[in-house]
């Protein structure tokens, strides 16, 4: 229980849904600004069946749509 101890006070993630969770969406983000793959593409390489579902929770996870997360100048 010692990692779930650690996650939960460094990062908020307690479950391993969370883990999940927190690497497909730096997975994601890492796809959307350095490859030129589609958000279709980036949805299925990700695990997701729906575009739409992906879209959706990328925007509750990230705070912005997959567009506008690519289109952020870092």
């Amino acid at each position: 229980m010692r990692f779930g101890k650690i996650s939960e006070t460094t990062t908020h993630v307690t479950t391993p849904q969370d883990i999940w969770k927190l690497a497909t969406y730096n997975n994601a983000k890492k796809l959307l600004h350095n490859t030129n793959l589609t958000v279709n593409e980036i949805s299925n390489t990700c695990g997701f069946n729906s575009t739409s579902h992906f879209v959706t929770t990328f925007k509750n996870h990230v705070g912005m749509s997959p567009k506008k997360f690519r289109d952020i100048e870092f």
